[in-house]
């Protein structure tokens, strides 16, 4: 006599664990998903709490003075980013990418240990065309807004609190919510005591004209940006 269970039985057995492991693996993949999320404003009327959440990934007791906290944001087990800019709070209730960020934007962007080869960083801060392409840092599509660079302007380094930072500054357009013409700085920090995430700054600024005088400063200029970055301590954090 044939087995009752017959191979018809371990298929449908195979298959509803199947489906129960795809269930499970949704609900495990979206818990981390929305718990990913809960450093996401949910509301425009929050901008004390968008602060609270840059100080906090940013290690910076305050915020830089002139400087309004837009947003937090990332992609789970890869990168957070924080955005500061000189515009009023935009809505987090409208699409990011269609409301205008102002006419500065600070990114600090804390990405994954290994997502960016560190040959790659080395040549781009140290000026060092290993792959053909030193002048441009090669970064994940969706960190927005971000400089297109033409010219390279600058480099060099300067202290941190418990590290160095290396810096770059260039010329070249800006992509984000709009596009021109702007120059920008983009910062390493090296974090002393085996950190083996990617710390790294944006400082952009529309409008290409060297040291165009701001009560915010300039990412070409060394001073202002030696001082914008020591306002946050990442390699603490």
């Amino acid at each position: 006599m044939a087995d009752p269970r017959g191979p018809g039985l371990f298929i449908g057995i195979s298959f509803g664990l199947l489906v129960l492991l795809a269930v499970a693996a949704m609900v495990v993949s979206g818990g981390m998903f929305v718990l990913k999320r809960t450093d996401v404003p949910a509301t425009a009327d929050e901008p004390m709490d968008r602060a609270a959440q840059i100080r906090e990934l940013t290690g910076a007791d305050t915020l830089p003075p002139g400087w309004t906290a837009q947003y937090v944001t990332g992609v789970p087990m890869m990168m957070q980013v924080a955005v500061l800019s000189d515009a009023p709070p935009i809505n987090v209730k409208v699409e990011r990418s269609s409301q205008d960020l102002g006419d500065q934007v600070v990114l600090y962007a804390r990405v994954r240990g290994g997502a960016i080869h560190p040959t790659a960083l080395d040549a781009f801060f140290d000026g060092h065309d290993v792959f053909g392409g030193g002048d441009e840092l090669r970064l994940p599509s969706n960190l927005n807004p971000r400089l297109i660079p033409s010219e390279t302007l600058d480099r060099g380094r300067f202290d941190v609190q418990n590290g160095q930072a290396r810096w770059v500054t260039q010329s070249g357009q800006i992509v984000g919510s709009r596009r021109g013409g702007g120059i920008g700085a983009t910062v390493l920090y090296d974090c002393r005591g085996g950190d083996d995430r990617i710390h790294l700054f944006f400082w952009l600024r529309y409008d290409k004209r060297e040291r165009l005088t701001s009560r915010l400063g300039a990412p070409d200029n060394p001073r202002s940006l030696e001082r914008l970055v020591n306002h946050f301590a990442p390699c603490k954090v």
